[in-house]
């Protein structure tokens, strides 16, 4: 037995319950402005791919509409509205919440630009001579195999009722090992500007894992803005705000990396600038714990908090 993928927009419907499993990543890709139907397939995908690493890039609209309000009551006690305020929301996985929070911020400060980032802004996709594509990380980890009709896992081993599926995944596992062994990764590219680079091996397509109406508003608002960044480096420019929701977690990481991620929050302030550090515990209905800290005196004192707060108090307090 097999099982075949979908590859074809029309021929998928994003409210089906069905697996998504044998999606191609390939329906990520959306215009701007996008349509309903490009939207709905993207949150679909999105919700279910999880990185190399084991974090999930999962979110959805309206996410934080608690917390948005309560975060900018906390900044409005803290700066003046007429602050040029630049804040920051790290590891915002697809930008959506950045970009729903930006439409609230922008309106008590003005002058006020948000920055979302995150360590993934786009997927690769390498198809090769054969008409093979293999859907990869940025620093070439593989995630998806296609090849019409099949679309495989590579992160995942597929059921054993689909042995046919099994065996071809084996196979693209070995060649996309031989094919990454055989070339110089094109690192300069990756970090570029470009979109699509052909070689004689094969062409590499980026394909964008920020989501269409975040990407929408980047593209016709300056104030707010997407960018490349890892929770544990310092902010390349001194902000006012940084937002960290559901990265620096104990379930990701051990304490030595929340204490570097706590350190390149802190490098990445401005004196009196304001961390806002939690996770989401639940979803329906909205429950978080999060804390908010002051960079004051050569550290940071806590402000506030949602719920028991942040897991990081102990940490970052002691």
């Amino acid at each position: 037995m097999w099982k075949t993928g979908t590859f074809e927009a029309e021929k998928f419907d994003p409210a089906s319950t069905s697996t998504v499993r044998w999606v191609s990543y390939r329906l990520l890709e959306a215009g701007i402005p996008p349509t309903e139907k490009e939207v709905a397939i993207f949150e679909r995908l999105m919700f279910h791919i999880q990185l190399s690493g084991g974090v999930y890039r999962t979110t959805f609209a309206n996410r934080f509409r608690d917390l948005d309000p309560w975060i900018n009551a906390a900044l409005i006690k803290n700066f003046h509205q007429s602050t040029h305020l630049q804040a920051q929301d790290w590891a915002a996985s697809d930008c959506l919440t950045s970009s729903q929070w930006a439409g609230s911020l922008f309106q008590l400060f003005p002058n006020a630009t948000l920055t979302a980032s995150d360590l993934t802004l786009f997927l690769i996709e390498f198809t090769n001579s054969d008409g093979e594509s293999y859907f990869v990380e940025p620093d070439g980890n593989p995630l998806q195999y296609f090849r019409k009709p099949f679309v495989l896992n590579l992160k995942d081993e597929e059921p054993w009722m689909f042995p046919l599926n099994r065996m071809l995944q084996t196979r693209a596992k070995r060649r996309w090992e031989e094919i990454r062994g055989g070339m110089s990764w094109p690192r300069q590219w990756v970090q570029s500007e470009a979109t699509e680079m052909a070689t004689p091996g094969g062409v590499f397509r980026k394909i964008l894992v920020v989501h269409p109406k975040a990407r929408q508003l980047a593209s016709s608002n300056p104030a707010f803005r997407i960018a490349q960044h890892s929770v544990f480096e310092p902010s390349p420019a001194l902000c006012h705000v940084v937002r960290t929701m559901n990265i620096l977690n104990k379930a990701y990481f051990p304490c030595d990396g929340l204490r570097k991620g706590a350190e390149s929050v802190y490098e990445s302030l401005l004196d009196g600038g304001v961390w806002i550090a939690g996770r989401t515990v639940r979803d329906s209905p909205p429950q978080h714990e999060v804390t908010l800290f002051r960079k004051e005196n050569g550290w940071f004192r806590k402000l506030d908090q949602v719920g028991p707060g942040s897991e990081l108090e102990p940490l970052i307090l002691g």
